[in-house]
């Protein structure tokens, strides 16, 4: 597909409502993943990798998500990482007579939500401990039920996809964005699940 100079591609995808672009990014690099990290008088000091290969710095910003409570070495002062898989469903809507013209969220806490390209956004289910990365028939039954529950006409719209994934929370607790209290020039960015850094307490 064609490229652009920050390296963005675009190409055409065919769905029911018409042709659309979606924005592709060519694939990162392969990484080496840490294994753990390196302590040295009570500072974090770098991180030593699968190979062995130690990378040393100053400061070390900790965001492994759900592979946090695999590496090595660490303080012991934040609980383990927690997998939670959830996804979303994309259904096509009438632009010329909309039923849903803005965000409604019932109180199950079912929203649907109109984009300005011609889908209705449709969600969401949260599966705690669940780490298997696919729209299960289960799960997508259970959004779409609601969703007919909320908005009736829904039945009628559609269907174009699902968006699934999982994603990482820390064990009985919210997110953390902060400086360890035990080792120096260790920062935590871990735990934000699906609500972002903004719940993140201060330390």
């Amino acid at each position: 597909p064609p490229t652009s100079r920050s390296g963005v591609g675009c190409r055409r995808t065919e769905r029911p409502s018409g042709s659309s672009f979606r924005l592709t990014a060519p694939p990162p690099p392969p990484r080496t993943p840490p294994a753990s990290l390196i302590l040295e008088g009570g500072a974090a000091r770098g991180a030593r990798l699968e190979t062995g290969e130690e990378i040393r710095a100053d400061r070390v910003i900790l965001a492994a998500g759900l592979k946090l409570g695999g590496l090595d070495n660490l303080p012991q002062e934040l609980p383990p990482p927690a997998p939670m898989r959830g996804g979303v469903l994309m259904l096509g809507r009438d632009a010329e007579a909309p039923f849903v013209t803005r965000l409604c969220r019932s109180p199950d806490m079912t929203f649907l939500q109109p984009r300005a390209e011609g889908r209705l956004v449709v969600g969401v289910i949260r599966l705690p401990g669940d780490d298997r990365p696919f729209a299960d028939a289960g799960s997508i039954a259970a959004i779409l039920q609601a969703a007919f529950r909320a908005a009736p006409a829904a039945r009628a719209l559609p269907f174009l996809e699902a968006a699934w994934g999982v994603r990482p929370f820390l064990d009985g607790a919210g997110p953390v964005a902060a400086a360890s209290r035990q080792a120096a020039g260790l920062i935590y960015s871990v735990g934000y699940g699906s609500s972002g850094y903004l719940r993140a307490p201060l330390w």
